[in-house]
């Protein structure tokens, strides 16, 4: 492989890096807001299906912050 090559291939992995990198802050900045509404959620009587609702929100929260987890380390 010629070293054109290879720096074409590197630039192109650190743009998409980048790209990855804004992603994963938006979804963290996501997650916070989805945390305090769940909170708030949680002192709130409400009917079985927002229950439902915020609980699967709350699975949904913890696995996103699993994947942001594994993508640090």
């Amino acid at each position: 492989m010629d070293v054109g090559k290879v720096v074409s291939v590197l630039t192109q992995e650190a743009v998409f890096l980048s790209s990855v990198k804004d992603e994963l802050e938006w979804i963290v900045e996501e997650l916070w807001q989805i945390k305090c509404y769940l909170k708030g959620a949680d002192a709130r009587e409400g009917d079985e299906n927002i229950k439902n609702w915020v609980n699967d929100l709350r699975d949904l929260a913890f696995d996103a912050e699993d994947v942001i987890e594994d993508y640090i380390l």
